[in-house]
């Protein structure tokens, strides 16, 4: 994988975690790495397609996220 692709896929990852913090707080959800996956988690579920790039960003958030919960 090149660089620039490296530096894409980490960009799209902290947008899609970063997304989740502000819907957490936003909704004044409890704060915590379980809320963060489940919103990141429902917005999967949702049936809206996001595009193949979002999807993988997704998936990957999730699984970093679930080091730390």
């Amino acid at each position: 994988m090149s660089e620039k692709n490296e530096f894409a896929e980490g960009k799209v990852i902290c947008n899609e975690i970063g997304g989740a913090v502000l819907e957490v707080l936003g909704h004044k959800r409890e704060f915590s790495v379980k809320s963060l996956i489940n919103v990141l988690q429902e917005a999967q579920q949702d049936g809206h397609n996001y595009g193949e790039e979002r999807e993988k960003g997704m998936e990957l958030a999730i699984k970093i996220l679930q080091n730390f919960g």
